[in-house]
C-alpha cells in the first residue's frame, strides 16, 4: 500500500515539472509574429516616396492628354508673343518671344492649337497663329516666291537690286502722315512686307506720277495692292513692274495678314472682299515676299484666304 502511494506521489511531480518546463519554455520562445505587424519607418518613407513619384507622373500625363507630339522649329511671325504656362490665354504669362525668332516646338494642344515649345529652360505655350512651321533650311532659303526675283541690273538709269513682276498698283491721297512719317505727294508710296525706307522704281509712272519715277515706301498699303502710289492722279488699279533700288533701314510694313486680320477685328470686312479678290485674281506679288516678314508665307493656311466672302464673324 504505501509503495503504491509512492508511486501515485511521484507520478504527481513529475507532471508538474513537466509543465513548469513548458511554461518556462513559451516564456522564453514568445508566439511567431506576422510580418506585417513589425513597422519599418524607412520602408513606410521609401513606399511613400515612390507612391508620389507615381502620382505625380499620372499627373504630368493627365494634364496634357491631347498633346501631340511634333519636335519642330517655329518662327515667330507677331511683333512680340506672349509664352504661357498653358495652352490658352486663361493661363500665366511667362515672358514673350519676338518677331524672327526661332523656336523649339515639343507638341501642339489639340484641343486649343497651341503650341507647346522650349522656353528658358524650361516648357511654356504659344499661340501657333503667329508662328510659322518648318525646317531651319526651308526657313533660310525660302525668301520669297512667285513674281519676286532678285536682280543685279541697270534699269532707266538706276541700279536695281530686286524685281517685284507686275505688281499691282493702286492709289490713295488725303493722309498727312503715314506709318514712317509725313507723306508728300507724288514722291511716297505704301506696300507690304518692305522696311520703311525703301526706294523703288516704277518706269511706268515715270513722266505721269512725277519725273523720276523713284518713289519711297513711308506707309503700309490695304490689303488690295502692292505698291499704293501716293497721288492725287488716279491711275486706277493696274500691274506693272516694280524695281528696288535700295532696301530702307526702318522697321518692316505690315503683312498681309497683319492687314487683313485687322479689318476682321474691327468688323471691316466689308472693305476686304471686293479688293481681297481682285488682288489674286491681279496676281499681286508682294505677298510672297518673306525676305524680312514671314507671316504671309503660311498665308494659304489661313480660314480667310480662298473665300470669295469673308462673313463678319
Amino acid at each position: 500500500m504505501i509503495k503504491k502511494l509512492f508511486l501515485i506521489l511521484k507520478s504527481l511531480n513529475t507532471m508538474i515539472f513537466k509543465k513548469k518546463k513548458d511554461i518556462a519554455s513559451d516564456d522564453n520562445n514568445p508566439p511567431e509574429t506576422n510580418d506585417d505587424a513589425i513597422i519599418d519607418g524607412d520602408k513606410i518613407l521609401e513606399e511613400k516616396k515612390k507612391e508620389e513619384e507615381e502620382a505625380k507622373e499620372e499627373e504630368t500625363i493627365e494634364d496634357e492628354p491631347d498633346l501631340e507630339d511634333m519636335n519642330k522649329t517655329g518662327i515667330v511671325t507677331a511683333t512680340a508673343l506672349y509664352v504661357r504656362d498653358g495652352p490658352s490665354k486663361d493661363y500665366s504669362i511667362l515672358g514673350c518671344v519676338l518677331e524672327n525668332d526661332k523656336i523649339n516646338i515639343i507638341g501642339r494642344n489639340k484641343a486649343t492649337g497651341w503650341y507647346k515649345i522650349e522656353f528658358k529652360e524650361t516648357f511654356g505655350y504659344v499661340s501657333s497663329k503667329y508662328v510659322f512651321t518648318a525646317t531651319i533650311s526651308t526657313v533660310n532659303n525660302l525668301k520669297y516666291g512667285k513674281g519676286c526675283e532678285e536682280i543685279d541690273e541697270v534699269v532707266g538709269s538706276h541700279k536695281c537690286c530686286f524685281k517685284f513682276n507686275q505688281a499691282v498698283l493702286t492709289q490713295y491721297a488725303g493722309d498727312e502722315v503715314g506709318s514712317y512719317g509725313k507723306l508728300i505727294y507724288n514722291h511716297h508710296c505704301a506696300a507690304h512686307n518692305l522696311p520703311y525706307g525703301t526706294l523703288v522704281y516704277i518706269p511706268m509712272l515715270k513722266g505721269v506720277v512725277n519725273n523720276t519715277g523713284l518713289f519711297t515706301v513711308m506707309d503700309t498699303g490695304g490689303h488690295g495692292m502692292d505698291f499704293d502710289i501716293y497721288t492725287k492722279k488716279d491711275i486706277g488699279k493696274i500691274n506693272g513692274d516694280v524695281y528696288v533700288v535700295s532696301w530702307g533701314t526702318g522697321p518692316i510694313a505690315w503683312s498681309f495678314t497683319q492687314a487683313i486680320e485687322y479689318y476682321i477685328k474691327t468688323k471691316k470686312v466689308e472693305r476686304f472682299n471686293s479688293a481681297w479678290n481682285l488682288y489674286n485674281r491681279m496676281n499681286g506679288c508682294t505677298i510672297n515676299f518673306w525676305k524680312y516678314k514671314t507671316d504671309d508665307r503660311n498665308i494659304t493656311s489661313k480660314s480667310w484666304y480662298s473665300k470669295t466672302n469673308i462673313k463678319q464673324p
